[in-house]
């Protein structure tokens, strides 16, 4: 589970809910007794998927061992992206990784230990760092996203929209060499998918914003943008809507998938023993685990993520920041001020590295002078990761009532939406809204 540490130093929402609670409620899942579909995870494609599916008229139970929106869904840094296209493994990456594990507070970390395991899944990601696949990869990415915020606005109708979304653009800050230093790869990318940027230099940047540090010289600022207040109160919200309508939340661990007879799926959990007409499998960085117990391998990692609060930062931020060259993001929460980033695979046993947040800390104090960072809390949470940045959004190939949508890597906020409409289409067995192709597991065959 992800670790938190205390101090230290086209119709709106409303109108959805509506349509929703026309329909039947869950019937009792008690013993055998047959229900519709099951979603294993309460994060954003959980609650979204719960949602879509409900509004077609099925009834849902939502599976969580820590109840929704506990896990990358509470940490992440909140970004919700339309104009976010451009995929992890790019031409020149490879190049660049050496000089971020020498760096002991670069934006990557691989613990040595883990070298062997992460191998299989390094190699895919090279491979889908070349020129043509990583342009087809940007065309697929910018499918889920671009309509992420228009789909919120549906989902959450005009009030819950106003109190946790707000578009804003946000600002990446250029090393010093500016617009001359970025990959070639990338600019093609942000022409093909007609990605609208602003480049900026120094002063324009700090119009918008004046705590930014004098040394950071040239930045891009992304208009279409924008982010959340709160990703676990928004996660929360769509979940508790599910419930108001009349899906169950079972706080549960599932410990075994059975395939039974006439396509039906049995979830075993630490109480209980149940059996689904579909069962969806959106349980992010743990969702491995899960399709290991029936028998499906997927090339999919876990990215170590962290994040630091700050309760009291002193500085008024109003739009988020993004420092590339050192992999984080400082964006203005409820709650206080969030830096979150950087990427570290050791898996998900391991204790977090608190060195990852004392050097994320230093880069922020050094981006943003003045920034106070007396109180702060730091977490670490998992994002569910594949090699080319894609998700996966299939069915077991011998399992065919057993769906999986997972993987969305650092665009889980922004794809929520979409990925949660899509997987409720598979299920449904109807035309999906966008072609699923570039998403199924037999791009790795």
């Amino acid at each position: 589970m992800p670790y938190q540490l205390g101090p230290s130093s086209a119709c709106s929402g409303e109108l959805l809910l509506d349509k929703i609670a026309t329909h039947h409620k869950v019937r009792s899942s008690a013993g055998s007794q047959v229900a519709d579909v099951a979603i294993i995870g309460g994060g954003i494609v959980g609650a979204c998927s719960a949602l879509a599916l409900q509004a077609a008229g099925e009834s849902v139970v939502i599976y969580d061992a820590r109840g929704p929106g506990a896990g990358a869904s509470f940490g992440n840094a909140g970004l919700i992206s339309a104009d976010t296209c451009v995929p992890m493994s790019l031409p020149g990456t490879l190049a660049k990784v050496p000089g971020w594990l020498l760096k002991p507070d670069g934006p990557l970390s691989i613990d040595p230990a883990y070298m062997l395991k992460i191998a299989p899944w390094l190699l895919r990601f090279v491979k889908a760092g070349g020129r043509d696949r990583a342009m087809e990869i940007s065309v697929a990415l910018k499918a889920l996203h671009t309509d992420s915020l228009q789909r919120y606005r549906q989902i959450l109708g005009e009030k819950a929209y106003a109190d946790f979304i707000r578009l804003s653009g946000q600002i990446h800050v250029l090393n010093d060499a500016g617009p001359s230093g970025l990959n070639p790869a990338i600019m093609a990318i942000w022409e093909k998918n007609g990605v609208e940027t602003r480049m900026l230099d120094g002063d324009e940047m700090r119009q918008m914003l004046p705590a930014l540090g004098r040394h950071v010289k040239h930045g891009i600022f992304f208009a279409r943008n924008g982010y959340t207040m709160d990703p676990q109160k928004l996660t929360q919200t769509l979940s508790d809507r599910a419930i108001a309508a009349g899906a169950q939340m079972r706080i549960e661990k599932v410990v075994s998938i059975i395939p039974e007879q006439n396509g039906l799926v049995r979830l075993v959990t630490n109480v209980d023993d149940v059996v689904y007409r579909k069962v969806i499998v959106a349980a992010g960085a743990w969702s491995p685990r899960l399709l290991e117990l029936v028998g499906l391998k997927i090339p999919f990692d876990t990215e170590r993520g962290y994040h630091v609060m700050l309760p009291n930062p002193g500085l008024e931020i109003r739009l988020p920041v993004v420092d590339r060259d050192n992999g984080f993001g400082v964006t203005p929460m409820a709650k206080g001020l969030r830096v979150a980033g950087t990427v570290e695979f050791a898996g998900l046993d391991k204790p977090p590295n608190l060195k990852r947040t004392a050097a994320m800390l230093r880069h922020a104090e050094r981006l943003l002078p003045g920034l106070d960072t007396s109180n702060h809390k730091v977490w670490m949470g998992f994002r569910p990761s594949t090699p080319d940045s894609l998700p996966f959004i299939d069915r077991h190939p011998s399992i065919p009532n057993l769906h999986i949508a997972s993987g969305n890597g650092h665009f889980g906020m922004t794809a929520g939406p979409m990925m949660g409409q899509l997987v409720a289409e598979e299920v449904l067995g109807r035309k999906t809204s966008i072609d699923v192709s570039p998403y199924r597991m037999s791009r790795f065959s």
